[in-house]
């Protein structure tokens, strides 16, 4: 088993309107994993209403899909924008990421840990990635929570160093975005969005 190294951006705490919101980053340097071919994005979707499998192994209504695929396109034309080469949509990956997003909504808590029992940001986004069939050399993760559309998620990741260090990152090459609406069961002062950004480098 090699190291991991973590780089763990503080949590950014923004006020917008009414609502607190949060993001975090994490960034592991090397890690470990099983398969994870890379697949198509989700691409657009128009009706907001069935509940569905959308490739990436985890229900998402089809407005959740939508705002994923919206965060897609706008890290992939900021990346550009910014002299990186675009990131390829990793179905394996997305699966990862929405079930974090998942996890974080049903629990209330903006964090990189979990699931139960671990408790270390690097080793839970390996053992999610490993879980989910995924090597990876390098990977990454970004999640936010209260921003309400996928131009404000991108703009709170971009004002923040270690977010947008992960963002403009050229050493990854594919990502996975998992997005969650409503507010979580166990907490309903924890009010969302969530959101998470998973990069890999293969």
């Amino acid at each position: 088993m090699r190291a991991v190294h973590l780089a763990l951006a503080l949590a950014l705490t923004l006020s917008l309107a009414a609502c607190g919101t949060g993001d975090s980053s994490n960034n592991l340097q090397t890690g470990l994993g099983g398969g994870g071919a890379p697949s198509t994005p989700p691409g657009p979707v128009t009706t907001p209403v069935t509940q569905l499998q959308d490739g990436t192994g985890t229900g998402m209504t089809t407005r959740e899909l939508a705002f994923a695929s919206e965060v897609f396109r706008l890290l992939n034309e900021y990346r550009t924008t910014n002299g990186r080469t675009a990131l390829t949509w990793n179905a394996s990956v997305a699966a990862v990421a929405q079930n974090h997003t998942v996890d974080m909504q049903n629990t209330g808590v903006l964090t990189h840990d979990g699931p139960a029992p671990c408790a270390a940001p690097a080793d839970c986004l390996g053992m999610r990635l490993t879980t989910g069939g995924v090597a990876f050399t390098t990977a990454g993760e970004n999640v936010a929570r209260g921003q309400p559309s996928p131009a404000d998620v991108m703009a709170a990741w971009q004002a923040s160093a270690g977010h947008n260090a992960n963002m403009l990152d050229p050493g990854f090459t594919q990502i996975g975005i998992g997005y969650r609406e409503a507010v979580s069961p166990a907490n309903a002062a924890a009010f969302g969005p969530w959101w998470t950004q998973v990069f890999r480098t293969p």
